[in-house]
Formats: structure tokens, sequence, C-alpha cells
């Protein structure tokens, strides 16, 4: 049987110092939640993932 689910959402908070990362899940419940320093680096990071 096929179920509906959808896929995790990723939400991006860039902040001047840093940048809050946050993985929901179907129900919008945080899955992860992470703050990384706001730098070139660190973004190319969280791009590599999606």
């Amino acid at each position: 049987m096929k179920t509906n689910s959808s896929p995790p959402i990723l939400g991006l908070d860039l902040g001047d110092r840093k940048y809050v990362v946050c993985v929901l899940g179907t129900d919008v419940e945080i899955i992860k939640e992470r703050s990384i320093p706001n730098s070139r680096p660190s973004l190319e990071k969280v791009r590599a993932i999606c």
C-alpha cells in the first residue's frame, strides 16, 4: 500500500552572525535543529545536504 508522506522541510534562518537550520517533519514537528556560523563554508555544507 502506498502512503502519502511528504518529504521533510528544511528551514534556514540567515542571521548576521549565525544561521539556524531546522528540519521539520510531515506534522511540522522539529526533527533536527542546529546553529552554525555565518560563513560561506557553513552555507556550502548546508547546501550539500539538500
